[in-house]
């Protein structure tokens, strides 16, 4: 996968998950991801920190070199 690439969907992954944590927090959920709240808000909030966590790695990955 290109950096390029790599970069735009770390940050939608490290986005969505901030807004979503930030909207749950006021009572608030995006349609889209309404499904993580079936099994509970402490499984859903699980999901939101790993998408987080998950969205920053991919985007720090996507900016280091491989060449050595």
């Amino acid at each position: 996968m290109k950096k390029q690439y790599q970069s735009v969907l770390g940050f939608i992954i490290l986005a969505l998950g901030v807004i979503s944590l930030v909207l749950s927090l006021v009572g608030l959920k995006l349609d889209f991801l309404s499904f993580l709240y079936s099994r509970g808000i402490g499984f859903a909030f699980l999901i939101h920190i790993i998408m987080i966590f998950g969205g920053a790695i991919i985007l720090y990955m996507s900016k280091l070199s491989y060449e050595e």
